[in-house]
């Protein structure tokens, strides 16, 4: 009898833990709905570049992105994840300038128990009141260093 009830334990232990491997994680994408910004010198455009900002407003979002003063060299910003076009508004110590945004959006389904997971890519920049802007990575990924490149002269 002893035997049994061991046999057992060790055939309901194995299917505790065969039935947790079953488990699906629904966290596994790395993408992500932020667009990364870097500011650089024009001048020097290996080193980044900071910059005093007043406040930082997206187009059809009620709150700021950020409203009040802060010194930013890399930053991330939202984008409208039911839009296909985000437009931003830069308050500093250069005055207002202004970044619109296009990108695509795909939904994925990984597994049946998980949300679809939303991927963001072909990132442009449709417009930009700033110097020059370059974008060095399309996709929106957490992984990626950054997406736009913006050089500013002195």
């Amino acid at each position: 009898m002893k035997i049994l009830k061991g046999i057992s334990f060790c055939i309901a232990l194995s299917l505790i833990i065969v039935s947790c491997n079953d488990i699906k994680d629904c966290q596994l994408v790395d993408d992500t709905n932020f667009v990364v910004i870097a500011l650089f010198d024009q001048d020097t455009t290996s080193q980044t570049e900071s910059l005093d900002f007043t406040g930082i407003t997206m187009e059809g979002l009620s709150i700021p992105i950020l409203n009040s003063d802060t010194t930013l060299s890399v930053f991330a910003l939202p984008i409208n994840t039911l839009d296909s076009v985000a437009t931003f508004y830069f308050e500093s110590e250069l005055g207002m300038d202004t970044m619109v945004v296009s990108y695509d959006n795909q939904y994925y389904i990984f597994f049946e128990e998980c949300d679809p997971a939303q991927s963001f890519f072909n990132l442009e920049v449709i417009s930009h009141t700033f110097d020059f802007v370059n974008v060095i990575n399309s996709d929106l990924n957490d992984e990626i260093v950054r997406n736009i490149e913006i050089f500013l002269e002195d």
